[in-house]
């Protein structure tokens, strides 16, 4: 589970035993602390830089590139460490951790058990169809924004949900929309997360 800009893996991680998944582990990593060019080049925990907070504006390639090495090191130790299949494990992620959260499940090697990609966008969106790993055209993703989301756009996010239905087409990608929700988390949205793990890990 990928914390936001600025935040740290404590700011999400009461959430998890509320999700009341048994028989889950959940990881919660913290992004390095970086300078951060839209808040000044103030240092602060972050997944790459981020220059402009628009769908339109330059992207830091090599900050996210170095976070999806770190997130995909992750999975790898779980695979292959501790015999944790890929079709177990989801990764999830708010606002530029779900960013990193799809990034790093379409160009994965591994065929995932899902993304959870929580009012965020779809990072270097010009690179697809051609970026999309083979194991991902298949990936479940469950994508929610709120109405009222004034850090980034839900217009971004149904930018994001457009170009995702042309690389998957089955299943279809989830896309809510919460009506009155802020750039933050609501019980109706952890309610669409919790059904979600729910049926990724459902008994096979």
């Amino acid at each position: 589970w990928l914390h936001g800009l600025g935040d740290t893996a404590d700011g999400w991680a009461s959430l998890m035993p509320a999700l009341d998944i048994p028989d889950t582990k959940f990881i919660l990593p913290t992004a390095s602390s970086i300078p951060i060019s839209v808040n000044n080049g103030i240092a602060m925990p972050g997944w790459s830089d981020i220059y402009k907070l628009h769908h339109d504006s330059d992207e830091d390639k090599k900050g996210m590139t170095k976070s999806f090495e770190r997130i995909k090191n992750l999975i790898t130790a779980e695979i292959d460490k501790n015999q944790i299949s890929p079709s177990r494990i989801v990764v999830a992620g708010f606002s530029q951790g779900g960013a990193l959260a799809l990034h790093t499940s379409l160009r994965s090697t591994y065929t995932l058990g899902g993304c959870i990609a929580l009012s965020t966008w779809l990072p270097f969106r010009q690179e697809y169809p051609a970026a999309i790993s083979s194991s991902a055209t298949n990936l479940k993703i469950l994508q929610v924004h709120g109405d009222e989301d004034l850090v980034v756009s839900l217009k971004w996010g149904e930018k994001s949900y457009e170009i995702l239905k042309t690389l998957i087409q089955e299943p279809a990608p989830e896309f809510a929309v919460i009506s009155g929700m802020g750039h933050s988390s609501d019980p109706e949205e952890i309610e669409l997360v919790r059904k979600f793990l729910a049926s990724v890990f459902k008994k096979e």
